[in-house]
């Protein structure tokens, strides 16, 4: 584990109160969050207590949003979270780690809130294009790419 990350894996109730802590909104459905501390310290992943497909995925799209400094839109940053995470549950398809295979589900539901929907979408479209996950990530961080281009309108 990086010195710069440390994860921590809590039950429902300390999450809740960690999040709030942290001045985020709560909301039942949040299985995990991050502190993204890049070049300023340790960054910070909380987890809620789950099986362990379902955590490892939530640690990957948190570790997504904590491998890059921060991006201003809140679109583009999900987006790139998302990059990771999909590139992540990958690795771990292909590589059977934990033996997980079986249980791990290649294409997630993000929650439909019109932020983390539209930008798995966005990642989902990019891919379908014929993109990476390693290069959306760097696309993104570049501005290269963005989830609210004129060509992606429509997903908004």
């Amino acid at each position: 584990m990086p010195e710069n990350m440390m994860i921590r894996v809590v039950d429902q109730q300390e999450l809740k109160e960690l999040h709030e802590e942290f001045g985020g909104n709560w909301s039942p459905g949040i299985q995990g969050f991050s502190i993204n501390k890049k070049g300023f310290g340790q960054s910070m992943i909380f987890c809620k207590e789950n099986e362990l497909d379902r955590l490892l995925v939530t640690v990957g799209h948190e570790i997504g949003h904590i491998i890059e400094f921060p991006l201003q839109d809140k679109l583009d940053e999900e987006a790139k979270a998302f990059a990771f995470e999909m590139a992540w549950i990958k690795v771990m398809f292909e590589h059977n780690i934990a033996g997980l295979r079986g249980s791990l589900n290649p294409d997630p539901m993000p929650a439909k809130n019109g932020l983390h929907d539209v930008a798995f979408d966005f990642v989902r479209k990019t891919i379908l294009g014929g993109k990476s996950c390693p290069e959306i990530i760097k696309d993104l961080m570049s501005h290269r790419i963005r989830v609210r281009g004129e060509e992606n309108e429509l997903l908004l």
